[in-house]
């Protein structure tokens, strides 16, 4: 999930600063690129033989802390919190995950061919002009 996120991070800091031509492309393919990372995604896991989940938690760390200023500075052992992630293994159905990925397979020339068609509608209705 946090690759999808990610990946949703650069497109949105790239969409910002694209062409209406480069944003109607990248809007086009949109569905192409979900489909093809999902398609990944459940590769991977069926490859794995189980899911990876990340999650991330509020760890408490003893540490040194100051107190005061100066020439009047104590020091003490104090706890403070970090966040810490990791990923943690979960069993999945591997038949239902096979059947979705090869749905998604399936699915993927159609979505393709709509990409290459809204693709195409965005390059003749941002053709530069001479």
């Amino acid at each position: 999930m946090l690759r999808i996120s990610a990946i949703s991070a650069m497109l949105l800091a790239l969409a910002s600063c694209a062409t209406p031509a480069q944003k109607c492309v990248l809007d086009a393919e949109a569905d192409l690129r979900k489909t093809r990372n999902d398609i990944k995604e459940l590769q991977a896991t069926v490859d794995r033989g189980y899911g990876l989940r990340e999650i991330t938690q509020y760890v408490p760390v003893q540490t040194t802390c100051e107190r005061g200023s100066g020439a009047r500075v104590t020091r003490y052992t104090c706890t403070q919190y970090e966040f810490r992630t990791q990923d943690v293994r979960y069993s999945v159905d591997l038949k239902k995950i096979s059947a979705e990925l090869a749905s998604l397979k399936a699915k993927l020339p159609d979505v393709q061919a709509q990409a290459v068609l809204a693709v195409a509608q965005c390059e003749s209705t941002y053709k530069p002009t001479p």
